[in-house]
């Protein structure tokens, strides 16, 4: 499955781009999903085309935690058709989270990282 971001969205005054969706996420015991397309051509003619929309259930991640020597490693089951971005921060009082270098692909298989740890104490999210 190839996801599609939804791409060249206007807000509201059809002026105003927004940034592409990748991940659209409903409200907890939603039952019922709606989304919608429009076209505004201010002259002249105007097309679309639209993919076929398909929805999963993002299941929770599992993380397993493992340190060797001064590096911390991450595992987890990954889920199809989505991805994952690792960050962490040496000390939750740090200001910012630092992100791994790029988000990693699910393919429905175990995925892992590696982290060098500064201090004793990391806390990551994935």
């Amino acid at each position: 499955m190839v996801q599609s971001p939804a791409t060249n969205g206007y807000a509201g005054d059809f002026n105003t781009p927004i940034p592409n969706a990748y991940y659209l996420v409903a409200p907890a015991n939603t039952t019922i999903v709606r989304y919608q397309v429009t076209m505004h051509v201010v002259a002249g003619a105007g097309e679309f085309s639209t993919t076929p929309m398909s929805l999963l259930k993002k299941i929770p991640v599992t993380l397993t935690a493992s340190r060797s020597g001064a590096n911390i490693n991450i595992s987890w089951t990954s889920q199809g058709a989505t991805s994952y971005q690792v960050v962490y921060k040496d000390n939750l009082t740090d200001a910012n989270w630092d992100a791994s270098a790029r988000p990693i692909a699910g393919d429905g298989g175990l995925k892992s990282v590696s982290y060098a740890t500064s201090g004793s104490n990391v806390s990551i999210v994935c």
